[in-house]
């Protein structure tokens, strides 16, 4: 793979070179506004297609072919090669602050079974409206259509769901709504609603909204005047909910027995929970590699979760928010924090427990429920949005089963991506930063990045509602707030050149973060320096004081002469994000020579081809790319080690004067 991404640089590289006439110096770049930036110099992020109105989600049909939808228009666009090109279903809906058309979900059998499952809020009105009143009261719904190739026409209701927050002497709301939908690698439909406000059994109020936990069997406090607390159709909330594909229950949720005990609304409404004690959520996502589900969840100003979410978990809410243990801090924060109410006057943050096992010994268990703490959470709220595992090595083989989480709103870094590495039994979060060993990011306010140094991947990315892995292994991001949707992918070519040196240059060369040089057809007499972020290309040169490079966001020699003072390094290339390519001339970049020694170390992939080294060369620690050694005739000794994987030749073996460790049989 890494062979192939050298070609297609080259190449590019070339092409570049000879259409561009970029053999003087180049000007300057226009300045362009602040957009997308990611951490990872050797990813890069294009649009893939703006002008949308608040998109939410999306499905992919085909390569380059995708239906995203619209919140406040209703309408489910078809994008294909970049552009809108039709319009597939347009519905009326509600989109008063979180309401309207929000998710979409293709049937796993698509499209030999051509559904397609939106979950969107209805409008009273027949029109498309912002009148939070507009809309019933199980306004909320999951419809499945049919594609008939260029449109969508209604099939059949899967779940009618509550929308309406009209609470006596409080404002009428229209947010945590929820709206995910996914199909699990089980073939069953999951549907994410949020609490709606409510505050019954589901929210771990066993006697409704009252600081009372051992009322009367039979005698609780009605949640509103629709009902409640037990989970009728208006207060089936903060759940996931696992149907199958026809809307109908699996005898295998792992609330069926229960249900079925209880009988009645109430009792088949349990037997679809899949799990429940949910504030509200924008993502939810499968492991690739097991199977098993995580969901985001958002706090009202304390605890952002990450959760794996197994059958029968209880989350806690509103008794628990971030793990047990942290209790104090949950009640604190939510007590303090203007506006203090956890938005529902009918339960307020005063009743909060003062201690893990109170909070516990309060939670509402269905038989076979367990609590379970999230896997990494936030102190304060730093809004999770979207998320989605990268599914492949379209990235990079490193990046392959992670899950990349967006922001819901664009006030952390102007709408942060965080990348987060599961460990090796696919069960836990794996953490870099010592800090984050209890599983608690401790911020310092909402929105704040303290302690998510090292979970950077992305910012810039405004209000993510979504993010999917395409049929081409880009990871593609449904911003919200720009109007766009984004694609991430490998960078295979320099980034635009911000300065150009040919003929005599005398003096030292250095190439500083955010920087791109082309060193072509020149001869440089002092050393050329790459810091951090920088990106050097060279063509067809002479250095004679050596390069050194550590932590280049691209870096490619071609057809050059470098020396270094001895007995200094010749060449040092280290920490290189993206390939590194130092001769290969079957992608069209031909071998160097280095008078001097040379060291290649800790950098993501390498290919060090036909290259002729008059002292040792050492290449060591590179991966989890391919280290491709192969042509080279080194005088000294070639050594390798700590790669991985091995390198290997690509069938042309290298002459030296010895070969050790992992070179031995190169």
């Amino acid at each position: 793979m890494q062979n192939e991404n050298a070609t297609v640089l080259t190449m590019r590289l070339l092409v570049v070179l000879a259409i561009s006439g970029l053999l003087t110096v180049a000007t300057p770049p226009a300045a362009v506004a602040a957009g997308p930036a990611l951490a990872d110099g050797a990813l890069e992020v294009r649009t893939v297609v703006s002008g949308l109105t608040s998109p939410t989600t999306m499905a992919f049909l085909g390569p380059d072919d995708f239906l995203v939808l619209e919140r406040v228009t209703g309408r489910v666009q078809r994008v294909v090669g970049g552009a809108v090109h039709s319009t597939a279903l347009d519905l009326a809906v509600n989109f008063a602050s979180e309401r309207g058309l929000l998710g979409i979900a293709l049937h796993p059998g698509f499209p030999a079974t051509p559904k397609v499952y939106l979950f969107w809020t209805e409008s009273s009105t027949g029109s498309d409206t912002g009148l939070v009143a507009g809309t019933p009261l199980l306004g909320n719904r999951v419809d499945a259509f049919v594609w008939d190739g260029a449109s969508l026409t209604f099939d059949q209701s899967i779940i009618r769901l509550r929308a309406v927050q009209g609470d006596a002497g409080q404002p009428e709301r229209g947010n945590n709504n929820g709206g995910v939908v996914r199909f699990g690698p089980d073939g069953k439909l999951y549907v994410f609603v949020g609490d709606v406000g409510r505050r019954g059994l589901l929210q771990n109020l066993a006697c409704g909204p009252t600081n009372r936990y051992d009322c009367p069997p039979g005698a609780p406090v009605a949640d509103d005047a629709f009902g409640g607390p037990m989970p009728d159709n208006a207060h089936l909330t903060g759940v996931v909910l696992r149907l199958n594909d026809d809307g109908s229950t699996p005898s295998d949720n792992p609330f069926f027995s229960a249900g079925a005990a209880m009988g009645g609304e109430v009792g088949a409404n349990i037997q679809r929970v899949f799990s429940y004690g949910h504030r509200n959520s924008f993502g939810m996502d499968f492991d690739p590699a097991t199977g098993a589900l995580w969901l985001q969840e958002n706090g009202d100003d304390s605890f952002s979760e990450l959760n794996r979410v197994l059958p029968g978990m209880n989350g806690g809410w509103v008794q628990v928010m971030g793990p047990a243990s942290r209790i104090g801090d949950y009640k604190a924060i939510e007590t303090t924090a203007p506006p203090v109410g956890l938005q529902q006057d009918r339960w307020p943050p005063t009743d909060i427990a003062d201690t893990p096992a109170e909070a516990m010994a309060r939670l509402f268990m269905l038989p076979g429920a367990h609590y379970a703490d999230p896997k990494l959470s936030w102190k304060y709220e730093v809004a999770a949005g979207g998320i989605g595992f990268v599914r492949g090595t379209g990235l990079g083989v490193e990046y392959d089963g992670a899950l990349v989480m967006g922001g819901a709103r664009d006030l952390l870094e102007e709408g942060h991506l965080f990348l987060v590495r599961l460990g090796a039994d696919r069960l836990d979060v794996a953490v870099d930063d010592p800090r984050l060993a209890d599983g608690v990011a401790d911020n310092v306010a909402k929105w704040d990045i303290t302690e998510s140094e090292s979970l950077r991947f992305g910012s810039g990315f405004g209000v993510v509602t979504d993010v999917r892995t395409g049929p081409d292994g880009d990871l593609y991001v449904v911003s919200l707030s720009h109007g766009a949707v984004y694609a991430i992918g490998q960078r295979f070519g320099p980034p635009p050149f911000t300065r150009t040196i040919t003929g005599d240059h005398l003096g030292p060369v250095t190439v500083n973060a955010g920087e791109s040089v082309l060193i072509t057809t020149a001869r440089v007499v002092g050393p050329v320096t790459v810091n951090t972020g920088g990106a050097l290309t060279v063509v067809d040169s002479k250095i004679t004081r050596g390069i050194t490079a550590d932590g280049p966001s691209f870096f490619s020699v071609c057809g050059t002469d470098v020396s270094g003072p001895a007995p200094a390094m010749a060449l040092s290339i280290t920490n290189a994000g993206a390939p590194v390519q130092i001769g290969d001339p079957a992608a069209g970049c031909a071998g160097n020579r280095f008078a001097g020694p040379v060291r290649v170390a800790g950098n993501r992939a390498v290919t060090f081809g036909a290259n002729t080294v008059t002292h040792n060369a050492t290449i060591e620690g590179n991966g989890p790319g391919s280290t491709v050694i192969k042509a080279n005739d080194v005088f000294g000794t070639l050594a390798c080690s700590g790669n991985n994987p091995a390198p290997t030749d690509a069938g042309q073996s290298n002459t030296a004067g010895a070969k050790t460790g992992q070179c031995t049989a190169l």
